[in-house]
């Protein structure tokens, strides 16, 4: 036992002494492939730092070179925008120029058009004048003459009487109304509607205008009614007396206020001469007074 714990020894001294120098052969490899990768690193390093260097060298001159083209640029800048003030204020020296002299000129303009405008009017102030003096001319000349409405009318006024019941056999007065004639050269058309009776037999009475307490000439306006039948036989119908009346026996009809009246009478070419009227039995009587221009 002793003898193979002896051969153990040895043989373990041996192998421990294989693997000692084993592991100092690796450990002076990796040693000097450790010094090896060092000394290519620190060279590797080296010519980094330098590329760095000049990295930094070639970027210093970059940024100079940059920062003198910048520097150029904006000088130029402000020159050009120097250049562009004193332009600009040229030409703002120019269009103030320009904006007064036609300021200037407009106002030159403005003085003629006034002047033209005062001319002008003075012109049709006269042109005016001979208008409304010719209007006036015009107005005379045809105020002279008769100038109608529709139908030749100037004027007309009419007057009813509700059963008016007129009955007698003296020279009086039936209606009578007032009428202001406009013009010295016109006529009245003269218009009387109502019931007119006859009352007695064989009996004739006429009914008349008057203008002024004057018949119209030449010819009176008139209407006459005759009974040959019994007067108890009565007969009523409502009829009517028209006619144009130019002047009376007193005249011209001029302007002015004039009486208009009926009347009514024995009739003129019947004899005897017996008569009994009424007038307005039983209805309205109606006188009609219009102004007309004469004939054309």
């Amino acid at each position: 036992l002793d003898n193979v714990t002896h051969k153990l020894v040895e043989r373990l001294e041996v192998s421990l002494d294989t693997l000692a120098r084993e592991l100092h052969n690796v450990t002076v490899r990796n040693v000097r492939q450790l010094a090896e990768n060092s000394n290519q690193l620190e060279k590797v390093t080296r010519e980094n730092n330098k590329k760095i260097r000049e990295m930094n060298n070639t970027f210093r001159s970059n940024l100079s070179y940059l920062d003198n083209c910048l520097r150029n640029h904006v000088d130029n800048v402000e020159s050009n925008i120097s250049s562009l003030n004193t332009s600009l204020g040229n030409q703002v020296v120019i269009f103030q120029n320009n904006i007064s002299s036609l300021n200037t000129k407009l106002d030159d303009q403005v003085v003629i058009f006034e002047n033209n405008f005062s001319f002008l009017n003075t012109r049709l102030g006269d042109q005016v004048e001979i208008f409304e003096n010719n209007i006036s001319f015009l107005n005379k000349q045809l105020g002279d003459q008769c100038i109608a409405g529709k139908g030749g009318l100037v004027g007309w006024l009419s007057k009813d009487w509700d059963n008016l019941n007129h009955v007698g056999n003296n020279l009086h007065t039936v209606v009578k109304l007032t009428f202001n004639k406009q013009r010295n050269d016109t006529f009245f058309r003269l218009t009387f509607v109502s019931t007119r009776e006859e009352q007695d037999d064989d009996s004739c009475s006429e009914w008349y205008f008057k203008v002024d307490n004057g018949e119209c000439t030449p010819h009176s306006i008139n209407g006459y009614t005759y009974r040959k039948i019994p007067s108890s036989d009565r007969i009523e119908m409502s009829s009517s007396i028209l006619g144009v009346c130019r002047g009376t026996s007193g005249g011209v009809l001029l302007s002015g206020t004039h009486k208009v009246s009926m009347h009514v009478r024995a009739c003129t070419w019947w004899h005897p001469q017996t008569w009994n009227p009424r007038t307005g039995f039983q209805t309205t009587t109606t006188m009609l007074v219009e102004e007309m221009c004469p004939p054309q």
